[in-house]
């Protein structure tokens, strides 16, 4: 049984690697879990088994981030339509407009805050 269960996991995983490698995305974060696993090799001088372990763990942990990660992007979406419409619905018109101008430079520094944070994780 026991065994079985084992089986049916490990096919599991590599079907879910599988579907998921189709993509740019999917190869760079293959990528990134191969460098993290060497990282962890060299300190704790795995086993095969345990290397082969450790992979499937991180791309089932990877799998359920992005679900998460999803939901909440959807969720987090409708939460602030739901606020600007109210915000809007407070506001002159002219408000509206000079709200919006607020907005764009949030936007705009938030835009070169990820472009800095990306460019600073490229360099390690």
């Amino acid at each position: 049984m026991r065994t079985a269960l084992l089986t049916l996991l490990v096919l599991a995983a590599f079907t879910f690697q599988s579907a998921y490698a189709q993509s740019p995305e999917a190869k760079a974060l293959q990528e990134k879990i191969a460098a993290e696993l060497k990282k962890i090799d060299a300190r704790l001088k795995l086993t095969s088994d345990q290397k082969t372990a450790l992979k499937e763990i991180m791309v089932e942990e990877v799998g359920k981030l992005d679900v998460l990660e999803k939901e909440y992007d959807a969720k987090e979406t409708e939460i602030l339509d739901e606020y600007k419409g109210k915000m809007r619905g407070v506001l002159t018109t002219d408000q509206q407009q000079e709200w919006d101008k607020i907005k764009k430079e949030y936007q705009a520094r938030m835009k070169a805050w990820k472009e800095q944070q990306a460019a600073k994780a490229a360099q390690k």
